[in-house]
């Protein structure tokens, strides 16, 4: 079964090591992240004129959204600025969704893909919408896997709420769960390049990591904010704060391949390619019933991929050339698929439908690929 050979997936290489290392204790709200990039949308903005749009947005959810008002990692609290904001603006720059020049902000094409899925007018609920969990869910476990993946599997030893102060310092620790000890592995098991940074990053956390308590507010604490977002983690907050798995998350910590030979888990190109949506499904089991293009072909599939490469040239294309960036596009269809219509399909499935053209309404759609993702993209022919 499909399911079978998900658990038993082993990846033969190890290609990077994903870790955001300058995030900071405020960047907790994954919504704010996506209110900086509605404010930007498709235009370039001043990063102050961007500020004063998100302090007077802050304003209101704090007079109108309870939820907001008892959060961490506001960008105002009781009406007046905190420094989150810049905070912010590195979290989205390390994530691939921002780019900064000269103070001047515009989104990257991976950026735009979240507008689709973004509410109209303020959701004083403050949840994530589908569309977000998604989104965030991609783009924060291809820059900051290592990490999560710590996170997920040290978790998964308690059967019980674990309080915050103690899931610190098993992280911090050097038991074979820490984070440190993930790296060390890490290290150990990377050849080239990849060995050489990992080994540069272990020595830095080495040196800096002399106040673990203090690293860990700013490393950890974030992301166990975001999981909790994304639906993977629970948090309860009383006298202290405690944290617990989702029972979904289990099985997403299974479906994370092992390194060939060993018990290390961890993901690389292949899996984001050929592994990540069935991944996703896992934690909205039980929410949602998917139909997996790799069961058996939905019937509906050819309309709905056409349908969704039309809204991507429309959301990135370039309109004069007739070509749209490959990854981005793939992203915009599959990410659209699972959203609107409960399909998952992967992207090397999608690849594999439009590496030899793909016919839709008197177009054509070709996919060429190559060793640079810059130099990638689907062209639009008439035929």
């Amino acid at each position: 079964m499909f399911y079978i050979e998900i658990m038993d997936a082993v990846i033969e290489k190890i290609d990077q090591f994903r870790f955001i290392s300058q995030t900071h204790t405020t960047v907790r709200q994954l919504i704010i992240c996506s209110k900086i990039l509605k404010i930007i949308g498709k235009k370039h903005l001043p990063l102050n004129f961007l500020q004063l749009n998100l302090v007077n947005w802050s304003k209101e959810m704090e007079a109108n959204s309870p939820a907001y008002k008892k959060c961490r990692g506001k960008i105002t609290d009781g009406g007046k600025q905190t420094t989150s904001f810049k905070h912010y603006i590195k979290l989205l720059q390390a994530l691939g969704l921002l780019v900064n020049v000269n103070s001047i902000v515009s989104l990257t094409r991976s950026a735009s893909i979240l507008l689709t899925y973004l509410p109209d007018k303020n959701d004083y609920a403050f949840r994530l919408t589908s569309g977000e969990t998604l989104f965030y869910f991609y783009f924060i476990m291809r820059e900051d896997a290592d990490v999560i993946i710590s996170v997920l599997q040290e978790l998964s030893g308690f059967n019980d709420n674990i309080n915050q102060k103690d899931l610190l310092n098993e992280l911090l620790s050097s038991s074979d769960g820490s984070f440190e000890n993930r790296l060390v592995q890490k290290q150990n098991l990377s050849s080239g390049l990849v060995k050489s940074f990992v080994g540069e990053k272990v020595r830095k956390i080495s040196f800096e990591w002399r106040k673990k308590e203090v690293y860990a507010e700013h490393i950890f604490v974030p992301r166990f904010e975001w999981l909790n977002q994304l639906g993977v983690i629970s948090i309860l907050s009383n006298a202290q704060t405690f944290y617990r798995l989702q029972s979904s998350a289990l099985d997403l910590i299974n479906a994370i391949p092992v390194f060939k030979g060993t018990d290390f888990k961890d993901v690389n190109e292949d899996w984001f390619e050929q592994k990540f949506m069935y991944s996703y499904s896992l934690i909205q089991a039980g929410d949602i019933h998917y139909k997996f293009y790799s069961d058996r072909r939905p019937t509906d599939i050819d309309n709905a991929i056409g349908e969704g490469l039309f809204n991507a040239f429309n959301q990135l294309g370039a309109q004069a050339s007739l070509r749209m960036p490959l990854l981005a596009t793939e992203l915009f269809v599959i990410f659209g698929l699972a959203i609107e219509r409960n399909i998952i399909i992967e992207i090397s499935e999608l690849y594999n439908i439009l590496e030899n053209g793909f016919n839709y309404n008197s177009k054509v759609f070709l996919a060429k690929k190559s060793a640079r993702l810059s130099e990638s993209y689907i062209t639009i022919s008439h035929l």
